[in-house]
């Protein structure tokens, strides 16, 4: 099933997580920074048809954790990106708790 651009030139969209998590879904509001159809960050705005739930990177965070090739089909983007973006998040986490906490047992904890 695939969706199209909603026409709401007149109405508002959410401004709270709290204002959108019980609207409709798959979601209307494209131009929502958390919209996954909202391919803006990309360079010129762009807009990939949703066709799949869930719509909102909100309602794929509030699930908990995902596989990395989920997360990739849910973007658009090759498996290897979301992998490199991973190593490098992990790599910056494990320099930062080490140079708060000390040389401990960060790399145990972060794998």
């Amino acid at each position: 099933m695939t969706h199209r651009l909603p026409t709401l030139k007149s109405q508002k969209g959410p401004r709270t997580r709290g204002e959108c998590v019980a609207g409709p879904r798959p979601c209307p509001w494209y131009s929502c920074r958390h919209h996954l159809g909202n391919d803006a960050h990309l360079g010129p705005v762009r807009v990939r048809e949703i066709t799949e739930e869930p719509s909102c990177s909100l309602d794929v965070a509030s699930d908990g954790e995902l596989p990395l090739d989920r997360i990739s089909a849910l973007l658009g983007v090759w498996h290897t990106h979301v992998e490199t973006t991973y190593a490098v998040a992990i790599e910056k986490l494990r320099k930062k708790l080490e140079s708060e906490y000390g040389d401990t047992d960060a790399k145990d904890e972060l794998g």
